[in-house]
């Protein structure tokens, strides 16, 4: 890969590298102690302020982007899909989304999360419509990968008007096309309803960003920026929302690209005034939990991690859950090098060691963030290793 010339400068090499190091010991202190941690606020206060500000709405509509993480092997049999599955619809239920951008999982799991909801519910699936398919059937063999950015959307809220699914490559409608060094094969699901109580049109465009390469999400959220204005301009006054996991923070290039390069069309709820009702900084837990991730010690490793992430630098792909695995993945760091300025990298929440959030809610002005929220979050029987992202927005504007 090619390598910005400032960059092969050795002091800066080696200052990276040593800053790079110093992950594993903020982290094993992190793991030591949890100290200088700013208090979380609790659902049940969460949502009485969501329920405050919803009814001053004149068109209040709920947002929520999660990952919920794919059916996998997991080291602790409590992380497992099966047995974590049935806290997925007490979440979302709790906050009641008109909306609800997902991602990771597979056909079979979002067909066992909707049988996991009350009987009656209003939920629907959405993801990829394949040619020859049933759409209903979510457990079709050809199925398994269509939901991994599906949407959920209340049937009694949202009428649907239409639907496209695209290919975050050079070629976008090109079924199953990848590219930048991309790990796997990544979409957006793109969804238009009309709001039954307002007359308010909406549209929903639901990614997953590559968690390996950073060129890839360059690319891939330029794609996603180029559709969404595509989109824009034929539906002038639809509010459009973008929901995802984007494996990189607030400042650095892919939020910029949506956000600060769009020409205004996109912003981003949780900096939208007066909506954050806490301060819980990072919506991936890895497992760890809320109290030991929102220390001052972690965010401080998140902010190095997420920097050495946007440079370039090989990180692992999961987090590392012993001093073995943890030496491997420091290791690998130090042995790698950066491939894009430092200027590009750094998460704009480092020097406050605020919000390193990689999971957003975005907005075009046609809605306006009245509160915003990291919901469940918690220190154990967890529904996923993300928290979710809850937004109240007001169409009326």
């Amino acid at each position: 890969k090619a390598t910005v010339s400032v960059l092969n400068c050795g002091w800066y090499a080696r200052i990276m590298r040593a800053a790079l190091s110093a992950v594993g010991a903020l982290v094993l202190a992190s793991w030591a102690a949890c100290v200088t941690q700013r208090a979380a606020v609790e659902d049940p206060a969460l949502r009485a302020a969501f329920s405050t500000r919803a009814s001053a709405a004149q068109a209040p509509l709920v947002v929520m982007s999660f990952n919920v993480r794919l059916d996998m092997e997991e080291r602790v049999a409590d992380h497992h899909f099966t047995k974590r599955v049935h806290r997925l619809p007490e979440v979302i239920g709790r906050w009641n989304p008109a909306i609800v951008g997902m991602q990771e999982p597979f056909g079979g799991q979002v067909q066992h999360l909707l049988s996991e909801f009350p009987e009656g519910h209003a939920y629907r699936a959405l993801g990829y419509n394949r040619p020859g398919v049933d759409p209903g059937d979510l457990t079709h063999p050809a199925r398994h990968n269509d939901l991994q950015t599906g949407i959920l959307y209340r049937t009694d809220l949202l009428t649907l008007l239409a639907q496209d699914y695209l290919w975050l490559s050079k070629n976008p409608r090109q079924e199953g096309s990848r590219d930048w060094g991309t790990l796997g094969v990544r979409t957006v699901n793109v969804a238009r309803f009309r709001v039954k109580a307002s007359g308010h049109e909406v549209a929903v465009f639901n990614t997953h960003l590559d968690v390996w390469s950073e060129a890839a999400r360059r690319g891939q959220a330029a794609v996603l920026a180029r559709a969404v204005r595509e989109f824009s301009a034929q539906h002038p006054g639809a509010a459009v929302f973008v929901t995802g996991d984007f494996n990189s923070a607030p400042g650095q290039t892919a939020h910029r690209t949506l956000v600060q390069d769009g020409d205004g069309l996109l912003s981003d709820a949780w900096e939208g005034e007066g909506a954050p009702l806490h301060d819980v900084a990072l919506s991936f837990h890895g497992w760890l939990g809320v109290t030991l991730t929102n220390t001052y010690a972690a965010r401080a490793a998140a902010a190095v991690g997420l920097t050495a992430h946007a440079l370039g630098f090989a990180l692992p792909l999961a987090v590392p859950h012993d001093l073995r695995s943890l030496a491997r993945a420091a290791l690998a760091l130090v042995q790698s090098g950066p491939a894009y300025p430092l200027t590009e990298s750094v998460p704009s929440g480092l020097w406050t060691l605020g919000r390193f959030h990689v999971d957003w809610v975005l907005h075009n002005r046609h809605a306006r963030p009245l509160a915003a929220a990291v919901g469940d979050a918690r220190d154990a029987t967890f529904s996923s290793d993300h928290f979710p992202i809850v937004v109240l927005f007001d169409l009326a504007g």
